[in-house]
């Protein structure tokens, strides 16, 4: 399509200003300003740019204080627009920015350059820097802790420090620290390496523990020098806590069903964001699950979540979708302690697994 020329859209903006002007109501729809537009230029009813060239116009009127957008915004045809706008018949609609007036601390003086912070984004900003003004000389402290200090809501500073206020300068000035629970670990005495296994039941917990241990003891080469209790569904919330460990090799082991699936896709996830390496599906004893348990009926058929069985990788999924139909499932207890005794296998750390994105070897 040719550019259009500046001259027309100019002309274009003014012919619209003027017809927005003569409205009886202030507040005028998205779809009341399509069709405006249309009539102006009714060539433009059948232009797959004519949102874009709508844009185009709230934008240059909204430069010029003729009409203030809205903030909610809506998509048409690839186009972002507000859902409405107001007609600015004195210039007091166009309310200054408090912002940029406030007397931010050095920290946060950033707050103060003219963006348009939501009110109730606003006022939390304007608390946190009144506290860092009055309070010089702060203890390292927990974020919840703080947040309770400075915003008497235990999570709200975390949220903003995700957001607008996730810069390291103001984490350091705020002095606070992220915290998070502690996994259940137990260390395989005899083992050099930095492997970490980590289990979803504490029944499983137990036995890998103990047979590890009489692995180790036996002189075989153990990849494991810890076992950790995932807890369920705390998992993605503890992994964390195995960072100061500096673990070589990050391995989980869970039920086979839906709910185990999404929960080592949200364990692989916190550890993408956080300082360990990739939580890996232990192979080896999925495979044995599935070669050993006897599945269990669910309650309910629930679908087989797709970042879990990417997680799992191609084969893995593969044997899990062949084997385990949406109503079944499979209690990792089925490799209890005398499979654990009796197989070497999982001794070892799982290879990195193909995902379903990569090519898989031909077959032989």
């Amino acid at each position: 399509m040719t550019p259009a020329d500046p001259r027309h859209s100019d002309e274009l903006a003014s012919r619209f200003a003027a017809r927005l002007a003569s409205r009886p109501r202030p507040r005028v729809r998205l779809d009341e300003l399509a069709a405006l537009l249309v009539e102006l230029q009714p060539e433009l009813v059948v232009a797959p740019g004519r949102f874009a060239r709508l844009g185009e116009v709230l934008a240059a009127l909204s430069a010029g204080d003729v009409l203030v957008p809205a903030k909610n915004l809506v998509a048409r045809h690839g186009v972002l627009l507000p859902n409405s706008v107001l007609i600015c018949r004195d210039p007091v609609l166009k309310r200054p920015n408090p912002a940029t007036t406030y007397p931010w601390v050095p920290v946060l003086g950033w707050c103060g350059d003219g963006r348009p912070w939501p009110d109730a984004t606003f006022r939390k900003l304007t608390r946190v820097s009144d506290w860092l003004a009055r309070n010089p000389g702060r203890l390292l402290v927990p974020v919840r802790e703080r947040s309770l200090e400075i915003l008497e809501e235990d999570k709200t500073l975390g949220r903003l420090l995700e957001g607008p206020l996730g810069r390291a300068d103001v984490i350091q000035e705020l002095a606070v620290e992220f915290v998070h629970p502690p996994m259940a670990v137990t260390e395989v005495g005899g083992v050099a390496g930095r492997g970490v296994l980590v289990v979803e039941n504490g029944t499983t917990f137990h036995s890998l523990v103990r047979a590890a241990t009489v692995h180790a003891g036996s002189g075989l080469d153990v990849a494991w020098r810890w076992i950790g209790y995932g807890a369920g569904r705390q998992l993605g919330s503890i992994l964390p806590s195995l960072a100061d460990r500096e673990p070589s090799t990050l391995a989980y082991f869970g039920d086979l069903d839906p709910e185990g699936l999404e929960i080592a896709a949200e364990g692989a996830a916190a550890c993408r964001e956080g300082r360990l390496p990739e939580l890996r599906p232990h192979a080896a004893l999925y495979e044995a699950l599935l070669s050993t348990g006897r599945p269990q009926r669910r309650p309910s058929r629930k679908m087989w979540p797709e970042r879990g069985l990417a997680w799992l990788g191609p084969i893995l999924a593969d044997r899990v979708r062949e084997i385990l139909p949406d109503d079944l499932w499979l209690a990792q207890e089925w490799v209890g302690l005398e499979r654990l005794l009796a197989d070497r296998l999982w001794l070892c750390p799982p290879p990195r697994a193909a995902r379903h994105s990569e090519q898989r070897p031909a077959s032989p």
